[in-house]
């Protein structure tokens, strides 16, 4: 009877992927050759895995950073083509070397404190930090690190990527002395407007010793007080570490304390209650709110105690949460004329406070009971192209 023997195409066409035939005589107890056994292995996963390692290793010698593999002894075990470039030691000078040879001596002690994190099975992305060339220049890089782990999971090292970041660090620091110099400028113009605001202060302040009439004498003392409060917020500016936002808390005790000192109150005379949130206001919007203050403020010294009447006059800004705000300007002195009418009023201050809330988007309340009360809600300017 003849029988039919599989060729190996045929039986590797019965395997589903890639294998390998292999095949063995079987002997009878005189040598003879009875039979033959064909075994078949099927290595569709290994050619797989093979292709996957393949793939990376291109990947990874075709790589713009540095990819250097290290055991948890800190050894080196690969080397890729950028490592070379970017460290300027040659693959084989590398691997073998513990990897500190490529750290300044002042920096070896973060690669303990790196394997520490990797033991704990961490990935270290984008550490910044300074490593040195063959020539012995040291260079910025970014280093990001992963641990490297064996069939059962345990780690046995990290591969870690590293990338020269010298151009990156040199754009920052142009940026920042490019900043440096726009704050000097800053500085500088809030200094000179504030000047320049103090010299018209001292102006009126000479004129208005050459005013006799008590009315004329006091609309100059006003406009001082304002000149007054608008120079303060660039001298506030000007000394502020923050040269866009201006802590309101700091600005509001120094205009209120000018302002009675300006008046000539004593604090035996009147008390002067502050509760002032800490925030911080725009130029634009600390300008009109210290206004606002200003003009609140310097009616209750002028009209609200009479003849030497004592008494208390309370400022409170807070926050209303959603960019909103609440002033509130009170006095427990005689109160406004029964017949006042804000629309109506002849004098330059009250005509202002509708004026300037408007400017902040605001709305404001009069209330009369035990003295008087301004409550003011508004919120932030905000300026469209502002950067």
């Amino acid at each position: 009877m003849t029988r039919e023997i599989p060729t190996n195409a045929s039986l590797l066409n019965r395997l589903e992927g890639e294998g390998v035939l292999r095949t063995r005589a079987v002997r009878d107890a005189v040598g003879a050759v009875v039979m033959f056994e064909w075994t078949a292995e099927d290595i569709t996963d290994r050619k797989r895995a093979e292709e996957v390692r393949a793939r990376l290793a291109a990947i990874v010698e075709s790589s713009v950073d540095a990819i250097v593999g290290i055991t948890m002894e800190r050894t080196v075990v690969s080397w890729n083509r950028a490592a070379e470039r970017l460290f300027g030691y040659p693959a084989g000078e590398a691997i073998g070397s513990p990897i500190s040879f490529v750290m300044p001596p002042d920096r070896v002690h973060e690669e303990n404190q790196i394997i520490d994190r990797l033991k704990r099975d961490e990935y270290i992305d984008h550490f910044e930090t300074v490593q040195r060339r063959k020539d012995g220049q040291e260079f910025p890089v970014s280093v990001t690190i992963s641990p490297i782990k064996d069939a059962t999971g345990k780690i046995i090292g990290a591969s870690k990527s590293v990338r020269d970041i010298s151009d990156k660090k040199r754009a920052e620091e142009q940026i920042q002395a490019s900043l440096r110099e726009k704050e000097v400028l800053l500085r500088e113009i809030h200094h000179r407007v504030k000047n320049n605001l103090q010299v018209i202060y001292s102006l009126l302040r000479l004129q208005s010793k050459l005013v006799t009439d008590p009315k004329a004498s006091a609309l100059f003392k006003d406009s001082q007080a304002r000149v007054k409060a608008m120079a303060l917020v660039h001298e506030t500016l000007w000394q502020s570490k923050n040269l866009s936002r201006i802590d309101m808390s700091e600005y509001s005790r120094t205009l209120t304390r000018r302002l009675f000192e300006s008046y000539g109150i004593s604090s035996d005379t009147l008390g002067l209650n502050l509760n002032i949130a800490p925030v911080a206001f725009s130029m634009e919007t600390a300008v009109s709110c210290g206004q606002l203050i200003n003009e609140l403020v310097s009616n209750c010294l002028k009209h609200a105690f009479p003849n030497g009447r004592t008494g208390d006059v309370t400022v409170e800004l807070l926050s209303n949460g959603n960019d909103t705000y609440l002033l509130t300007v009170s006095d427990n002195g005689v109160g406004l004329p029964p017949d006042f009418e804000v629309g109506k009023a002849e004098s330059l201050g009250w005509q202002l406070v509708p004026m300037l809330v408007e400017q902040l988007n605001g709305t404001f309340e009069l209330q009369e009971s035990a003295g008087t009360t301004v409550r003011l809600t508004f919120s932030e300017i905000h300026y469209k192209g502002r950067i």
